[in-house]
């Protein structure tokens, strides 16, 4: 987990052979940033970048 600044912001990295997973999470930003985006590398290339709506 990397904090990015102090306002809460985050991302978690988690790694499987050729593939590196992000999820960030957004606690600040603008009124139409998401909530969450997952983005998903394979050998250093971007494959998928989906924001998200966390549910309560």
């Amino acid at each position: 987990m990397e904090f990015q600044g102090s306002g809460g912001n985050h991302v978690i990295t988690f790694i499987n052979g050729n593939y590196t997973y992000k999820v960030y999470r957004n606690i600040l930003g603008e009124k139409d940033t998401p909530d969450i985006t997952l983005e998903v590398e394979e050998n250093g290339n971007t494959i998928l970048h989906q924001d998200g709506t966390l549910l309560k």
